[in-house]
């Protein structure tokens, strides 16, 4: 990621000379790997804040608030290609990234009200919305919508209510629900892929799953299939592994959601062969959502124990190069960190001073 302020990197350093550097190392030490997540913080009904975390392997170094993004009450994060965008949802409607040494907006009010996700197909960005009929490409140098592609026939109402968007070679791939508006959101079908040739800007396929409400963020795994969620809130649904190729999409459920006793997956990271999956479920004695932090392993499809601990709310999660998963605590204003090849918690809540609602690593 470019996102962090060099003078972070300067000051977790320290001031030493590079020759002292060298001569304090001894031949078989490890040098610690160095990551960086990022975190949005928001109670969802005022502007939310940026924090950087920087951190050595699993020892936490330090944070830093980043003022000079002006986030809306409703934002995630995307990192894509070691940047940093964010999605200013709702009425914001617009997208933040590093230009040089400002903060780039562009905004997608007119065009694409309301996005949920975006990627990046070299100097463009493809962002798709839950309040548009299109998938917008917009040209990052001059700001401007360089193509509008219509996938509104997908729905009869001419909003079929795409949630994400990955690149895969020189396709896009769009995840759309199709829900009835007038109708609580219910599914009027199963969800919708949706394939987008970029060297044309044309959809040259569209894939119906086995099942309804595609939910959440595309995660992409290392053998470059696409993990999609989708959930009826309740038991219902399940892990929709699609596979594709150019035009070419096929799909099939790889683990149902009743294996999560009786709760659904809020939120789902893929960490080598585990997803790290946040499940919910209404306690009715405390009338409130309850959430566990649970992995699935992707080959054997065993769900764990309970990761995390009581009094513990995840929320999202983050999987980083260095083996760390972040882990969003909404109750407790902060950040765990996890050990992907335990799995156990290794290190203490990072405060970020509000509740954290998405998050990234690298």
């Amino acid at each position: 990621m470019k996102l962090l302020p060099l003078i972070l990197l300067l000051a977790a350093c320290g001031d030493n000379g590079s020759t002292d550097i060298i001569s304090d190392v001894d031949a078989g030490e490890v040098t610690p790997q160095r990551s960086f997540g990022y975190v949005v913080g928001t109670t969802y009904d005022s502007p939310g804040v940026l924090t950087s975390l920087n951190f050595d392997d699993d020892e936490f170094v330090n944070s830093d608030q980043l003022s000079d993004w002006p986030l809306g009450s409703d934002s995630i994060l995307r990192d894509i290609g070691g940047e940093v965008y964010v999605i200013n949802r709702s009425a914001d409607s617009n997208i933040m990234f590093r230009e040089a040494d400002a903060i780039a907006q562009i905004s997608t009010l007119d065009d694409a009200p309301n996005p949920q996700d975006l990627t990046v197909i070299g100097d463009h960005i493809y962002v798709v919305s839950l309040d548009g009929g299109d998938v917008v490409k917009y040209n990052l140098t001059t700001k401007d919508v360089a193509k509008k592609i219509s996938i509104a026939d997908l729905d009869e109402d001419g909003q079929p209510d795409c949630n994400s968007i990955v690149a895969v070679g020189t396709h896009v791939y769009v995840t759309c629900g199709i829900l009835d508006r007038e109708n609580f959101w219910t599914p009027r079908q199963n969800g919708v892929v949706a394939a987008i040739d970029t060297l044309t800007d044309t959809v040259v396929n569209t894939h119906t799953i086995s099942t309804a409400n595609p939910f959440g963020l595309i995660e992409v795994s290392g053998d470059g299939k696409l993990m999609v969620n989708t959930t009826d809130f309740s038991t219902g649904g399940c892990m929709q592994e699609v596979s594709v190729s150019g035009p070419n999409i096929t799909s099939e459920c790889i683990y149902e959601n009743s294996i999560l006793g009786g709760g659904y997956p809020a939120h789902t990271t893929l960490a080598g062969n585990d997803f790290w999956v946040v499940v919910a479920a209404w306690d009715a004695d405390a009338m409130e959502t309850v959430t566990a932090l649970h992995t699935i392993n992707r080959t054997d499809k065993t769900l764990s124990a309970p990761l995390s601990a009581e009094g513990h709310r995840p929320y999202a999660t983050a999987a980083c190069t260095n083996g760390n998963i972040l882990v969003a605590d909404r109750i407790n204003d902060g950040v765990h960190f996890y050990n992907a090849d335990g799995p156990q918690e290794n290190k203490s809540l990072v405060n970020v001073g509000l509740p954290p609602a998405s998050i990234i690593c690298d």
